[in-house]
C-alpha cells in the first residue's frame, strides 16, 4: 500500500513540474532563461539561434570539417555567395553556399551531416525533399534561416551491367532568410 502511495505521489508531483513533468517537457520561449535541470536529468541540447546567416552557414562549415578529413587533397570545400530561388514563394534572394567535392571514394557525407544538424535543433523541410539513383535534397529551417542541402553523385546506368560509376560526390549547402510564404500550396 505504501508503495502504491509514492507512486501516486510522484505522479502528482510530476503533473506541476517538480520532477520533470509536463511543464519541463515545454519549450522555453526564445530568449528565455535556461532553468536548471534536476538532480540525476540527463542533460539538454542548448539551442541557440543563429545570430546571423553568416553564423548558419559557418556552423554547417564546422560540422563538414568535424565530419571529413580535409587533409585528404581529395575532398575540398568552398565558401561562395550565390543567388538563392525559393520554390513556393517564386523569389530570389542572395544566399551563402558551401560546396564540398569529393573525388575519391571517401562516402559522401550528406546522411552524416543531416543528422548532426537534426541534432543540433534544424528541422527538414519536407517541402524541399527529393531522392533519386544520382541525389538527395533536403531542406532544412531552423529560427530566421534556410539551408538547402543538395547531393549529387554518379548513379550508375541500371540499362548498362558494365557500366562502372565514378566515385566521389558532390554536395552543395545554400543558406538564405526563411520565408514564411515559403511553402507548398495546400
Amino acid at each position: 500500500m505504501a508503495a502504491w502511495r509514492s507512486a501516486l505521489l510522484l505522479l502528482a508531483l510530476s503533473n506541476v513540474g517538480l520532477f520533470g513533468g509536463s511543464e519541463a517537457a515545454k519549450p522555453s520561449p526564445p530568449g528565455a532563461a535556461a532553468k536548471p535541470s534536476p538532480p540525476g536529468a540527463a542533460p539538454q541540447k542548448r539551442q541557440a539561434q543563429h545570430r546571423s546567416l553568416e553564423a548558419a552557414r559557418d556552423s554547417i562549415e564546422a560540422m563538414l570539417r568535424r565530419a571529413l578529413d580535409f587533409t585528404n587533397p581529395n575532398v575540398q570545400l568552398k565558401r561562395e555567395t550565390t543567388r538563392f530561388s525559393y520554390v513556393y514563394a517564386q523569389a530570389e534572394t542572395s544566399g551563402l553556399a558551401l560546396r564540398l567535392d569529393v573525388r575519391d571514394s571517401t562516402t559522401c557525407p550528406v546522411d552524416t551531416l543531416e543528422k548532426m544538424l537534426e541534432a543540433s535543433g534544424w528541422t527538414p523541410d519536407l517541402g524541399y525533399s527529393a531522392d533519386g539513383p544520382d541525389g538527395h535534397t533536403m531542406g532544412f529551417v531552423r529560427g530566421k534561416y534556410f539551408c538547402l542541402v543538395e547531393a549529387q553523385w554518379d548513379g550508375g546506368d541500371p540499362t548498362d551491367l558494365t557500366y562502372v560509376p565514378e566515385v566521389g560526390c558532390r554536395l552543395n549547402v545554400t543558406c538564405a532568410p526563411r520565408r514564411s510564404d515559403d511553402i507548398p500550396p495546400q
